[in-house]
């Protein structure tokens, strides 16, 4: 995390990669887990077909206010359009199969101070991170989004782990990241993760480069094969929600 020569400048609170391509289902329970917990605004909701009945409970995706946990009684007390049994967080990542990394700055975090040494994948693969030097250190930053605290890096902070191969973290030709980030340069290529193996560059997420985000989905380097979106206008210093998402010769970036 951080970067690998396109260090990160900006703050992270969560990354989650996932060995294969989420369903649109799953990827919009982790988009709305994370959008209700930090207080972002949540991504629409893409309605499958009609006839569709994902959870099997006798409603129909396109009415079901709970598209993935059977609610029959579509019960909804607040009345925010959400089924009470999805209420409060209603998925974490680890509830979704083939999670790779989890790394969320209220949880797991090994720090002298404010300086952080380590960082605990939640994920239950172990793959922590760890600064090898104290320039190498990020700080936690306490109560910076919605009460949450957050992990902010800058020109040279990086945390790192070495001998993690790529089958580890994500499948041969799909993989999901997603991230809840803030960065604090347009200027400069910004690499929230960056894997590197032998003569392939997988799983780089460049948010943003210039005025572009940049997506390597897990091809060859040599290749130089990438996805691009533009930056939205509302991007620079406010948090977002960066999703890259590979489904074979598929790939997509999108920020809510």
């Amino acid at each position: 995390t951080g970067g690998s020569g396109n260090e990160f400048r900006g703050e992270l609170a969560e990354l989650i990669v996932f060995k294969r391509a989420l369903t649109n289902t799953e990827r919009d329970r982790v988009e709305r887990y994370l959008g209700d917990k930090y207080g972002l605004s949540a991504p629409a909701y893409q309605a499958p077909p009609a006839a569709a009945d994902s959870d099997g409970d006798g409603v129909n995706d396109d009415t079901d206010n709970c598209v993935a946990m059977v609610n029959t009684d579509q019960a909804d007390a607040d009345s925010d359009g959400k089924g009470d049994i999805c209420d409060n967080f209603d998925v974490a990542p680890d509830d979704i199969p083939d999670l790779g990394l989890w790394l969320k700055a209220d949880a797991g975090v090994v720090r002298d101070a404010q300086d952080v040494t380590t960082w605990q994948d939640q994920s239950g693969n172990g793959f922590d991170v760890t600064a090898s030097s104290l320039r190498d250190q990020p700080s936690w930053m306490a109560e910076t989004l919605n009460g949450k605290p957050v992990l902010s890096f800058n020109n040279y902070s990086r945390l790192q782990r070495a001998g993690v191969s790529g089958g580890a973290l994500f499948g041969p030709t799909s993989n999901t990241i997603i991230m809840v980030q803030r960065h604090n340069s347009l200027t400069t290529t910004c690499g929230p993760i960056d894997w590197t193996g032998g003569g392939e560059r997988r799983m780089r997420l460049l948010s943003p480069h210039t005025s572009n985000i940049y997506y390597y989905p897990g091809i060859n380097r040599s290749a130089d094969s990438y996805t691009v979106a533009a930056v939205p206008s509302s991007f620079s210093n406010s948090f977002k929600v960066v999703t890259g998402i590979r489904d074979g010769n598929f790939a997509a970036v999108r920020v809510d």
